[in-house]
Order: structure tokens, then sequence, then C-alpha cells
């Protein structure tokens, strides 16, 4: 029995590491993404605080109007769409890995308080553990 605990474990581990793997590439995957929304982001406020009319003059005349505009724009820009629902998403993703991480390494725990309570129960006191 104690072998099959220590195969279980060994198996936990591997499968907890890739999952803080996979959480490693999510989170560069999602400041990639991050990265590019503040582009457009700039470009677009640029594009907002520098519009003016037919005359010249500006064509957002206040911040209110400004932001507005921008948020318009923004949820025009479909690139911008996109990057955020992937983000969200990956976040989404992240935590469901943060929770089966925690659970992982609770049964790991779970497993080794096992294998020490047949370890000291154990009359030969093997110690290989």
């Amino acid at each position: 029995m104690v072998a099959e605990e220590k195969a279980a474990i060994q198996g936990l581990i591997e499968r907890i590491a890739d999952l803080k793997r996979k959480r490693v590439e999510l989170r560069q995957e999602r400041r990639e993404l991050e990265d590019r929304v503040v582009v457009i982001q700039a470009r677009t406020r640029a594009s907002v605080v520098t519009a003016t009319d037919a005359k010249g003059r500006a064509r957002y005349t206040n911040e209110q109007t400004r932001q507005a505009a921008l948020a318009l724009k923004l949820q025009e820009h479909e690139d911008y769409q996109r990057f955020q629902k992937t983000i969200r998403e990956s976040e989404d993703e992240e935590a469901l890995l943060v929770i089966e991480i925690e659970r992982l390494e609770s049964t790991q725990r779970l497993l080794m308080a096992t294998l020490r309570i047949l370890h000291a129960q154990s009359p030969t006191g093997n110690n290989d553990l």
C-alpha cells in the first residue's frame, strides 16, 4: 500500500508542476495582450485628443466628452474588444487552475500524512519515506 501512495504523490507532484507551468504561460500571454491593449488605448486617446472639426477646432472640448468618445471608439475597436475578452477568459482560466492546484496540494498533504501514519504503524520501522 505504501508504494501506491508514493506513486500517487509523485503523480500529484508532476500534475501540480504542470498546472503551475500552465499558470505562468497564461500570465505571460495575458501580459502580452495587456501591453497591446495599452497601445490601442494610447493611440485611440491620442486620436480623440487631437481630433478637430472642419474648421480646425477641437472636436471634443472637455474631458467628459473626450472620455465618452474614447469609450465609444474602444467599444468599436475589434482588436481591443477581442484582446479584452481573451484577457478576461485567461483570468477565469487562471482562477480555475489555482483552485485545481490547491485541491491537488491538499490531496498531496493528505497522502503524505497517510504515509506517515502507515510508517509509524510499521513494525519494521522502514525509513524510506
